[in-house]
């Protein structure tokens, strides 16, 4: 058990055997390919429904069978587009992974584990990328043991109470596409950005976001989601500050 003495965070590379099966997985390869050709299904819907609806000399109608596997093609389409369906997927495949390890620091099932990513500042501003994240996994707030622990997908993270140093919300913004008529809006990404102490010379900055909430992909419920998170990391803090003073 790691104690409200212990200063310093610890940061883990997991081993080969158990690191890159969530965030470059084979089905979030596929994934990602698919989203990338999303756009070219949902034309081919739209062709076959306009061919469907052409009248034909012999009389047959093929618009009932058309309409179907137009509807299918723009309906898969729209899903893969989807942040929240893919962020529910990836989920659910990290907890799949994480439950394999027989020393992992976070339950992936308890209903206080934060589904977060790691986005390193630099990666903010970068275009083109399929995935800024460098990891993925899940975040607890460990009040017990004085602690926050990250079991991700490359890393694992022991932070105790002590070892933080500080803590903010920062945010970046992108801007999208909002309608077919090609007005643009600026989607927001909020993060928990916290500076850990890894020894007496030496401190990291660890930028994290909340990957999926309880409600859907929204800037209320992102910035909401970020807030109580700080406010728990603000509390971790503080018992340990509370405790120290009291051993005193």
């Amino acid at each position: 058990m790691i104690g409200y003495n212990t200063g310093f965070a610890q940061i883990e590379t997991l081993p080969p055997e158990q690191a890159g099966r969530i965030l470059f997985g084979r089905s979030m390869v596929v994934i990602r390919a698919l989203t990338t050709v999303s756009p070219l299904l949902f034309i081919a819907g739209v062709g076959i429904l306009i061919f469907g609806a052409m009248p034909r000399e012999t009389g047959a109608s093929l618009f009932m069978p058309t309409l179907l596997a137009s509807a299918f093609l723009m309906v898969f389409s729209a899903l893969i587009s989807m942040r929240d369906v893919k962020n529910r997927w990836l989920r659910h495949i990290a907890r799949r992974e994480i439950r394999r390890r027989s020393n992992s620091l976070v339950d992936s099932d308890a209903s206080d584990a934060w589904f977060v990513e790691v986005v390193p500042k630099a990666n903010w501003d970068v275009r083109g990328l399929s995935e800024n994240a460098t990891d993925v996994g899940f975040l607890s707030v460990d009040f017990q043991n004085g602690c926050l622990f990250f079991e991700g997908d490359s890393k694992r993270y022991r932070i105790p109470a002590g070892a933080l140093v500080e803590f903010e919300q920062d945010h970046y913004s992108r801007s999208a596409t909002m309608d077919k008529y090609g007005a643009r809006y600026d989607v927001r990404f909020y993060f928990a950005v916290i500076k850990v102490r890894l020894s007496d010379k030496e401190s990291a900055e660890i930028p994290f976001r909340i990957r999926i909430n309880g409600g859907f992909f929204s800037d209320k419920s992102q910035r909401d989601g970020n807030a109580k998170l700080l406010r728990d990391i603000e509390r971790l803090k503080n018992n340990r500050t509370n405790i120290k003073q009291n051993l005193e």
